[in-house]
């Protein structure tokens, strides 16, 4: 699932990019500000979605009557879950920002998760800059009702030069930088990562699976510590390469160590995630 962008005006209309399966039929809620669903005008808060023949649909979400805030549409087949975050109406703001990062130092392909405090409801954006004063990356992010900032988009390139790297976040004439150090070669091949997803009341916890260097059709495996296989999922890998699927922990999920094994048309690669 995939939006045309992340911030948008509440007279307009957001386009969701879909995929699954051929004539997949799947269900979509969405998840407002205050954390409740989403109720619409037909009194009914799950969106019924028939996916076309060739497990692709657009489909258009009227965003009239909404109010400004974070939101989260939750697409559901099966035990299958996918989240995607959009915002309405969020404007930058005046006051004080800070960022930082869960790390200083990083490899080629990693993603870089990013923290900080600003005002509630604010839109940023975040600019990456190689050491040389290059833009790689700028895009935009937000923080939420509580001034919290929490992004994991930014990734390290796959090419990146070694040396101190700069992230700006700027919201009007408000900024703060902060440095990290990219160390070591380039990563090539498959390349999974794991990080801490969203909570959303009633599905519980999730994390936030990301493959890179993928292959047409990525398979994944969730295992528990003793070996069992708790979940299978397959997903196309996009035009980049790249798979980004969260994966809702079940309640009943045991705390230990869990791994995650990818495999492509070429390679395989593993992580392990900590369930407490």
């Amino acid at each position: 699932m995939e939006f045309d962008k992340l911030n948008y005006k509440p007279i307009e209309t957001a386009i969701i990019s879909l995929t699954g399966k051929p004539s997949d039929k799947i269900s979509m809620l969405i998840v407002d500000p205050s954390d409740k669903p989403k109720i619409f005008s037909d009194g009914n808060s799950v969106i019924p979605i028939t996916l076309q023949p060739d497990g692709r649909k657009t489909y258009s979400l009227d965003l009239n009557g909404y109010s400004s805030g974070v939101y989260t549409a939750v697409v559901n087949k099966g035990a299958a879950k996918s989240s995607e975050i959009f915002t309405v109406g969020l404007q930058t703001g005046s006051g004080e920002i800070k960022i930082s990062s869960t790390k200083l130092e990083y490899r080629p392909g990693e993603s870089i998760l990013i923290l900080g405090e600003a005002n509630p409801n604010t839109l940023l954006t975040v600019t990456l800059i190689d050491p040389d004063g290059t833009v790689w990356k700028t895009k935009e992010t937000f923080s939420d009702k509580n001034g919290k900032i929490a992004d994991g988009e930014l990734r390290i390139p796959s090419k990146a030069k070694p040396g101190i790297w700069t992230i700006n976040a700027k919201s009007g004439s408000n900024f703060d930088e902060i440095e990290i150090e990219v160390i070591t070669s380039i990563e090539e091949g498959l390349v999974v990562t794991v990080n801490q997803g969203i909570e959303i009341p009633g599905y519980g916890k999730s994390i936030d699976i990301k493959v890179i260097n993928a292959i047409q059709t990525v398979q994944i495996e969730i295992i528990a510590s003793n070996g069992d296989v708790i979940e299978t999922l397959s997903f196309p890998a996009s035009s980049k390469g790249e798979i980004k699927q969260p994966w809702f922990i079940p309640k009943d999920a045991v705390p230990g160590t869990y791994t995650i094994k990818v495999k492509d048309a070429q390679n395989t690669a593993e992580t392990t995630f900590d369930i407490k």
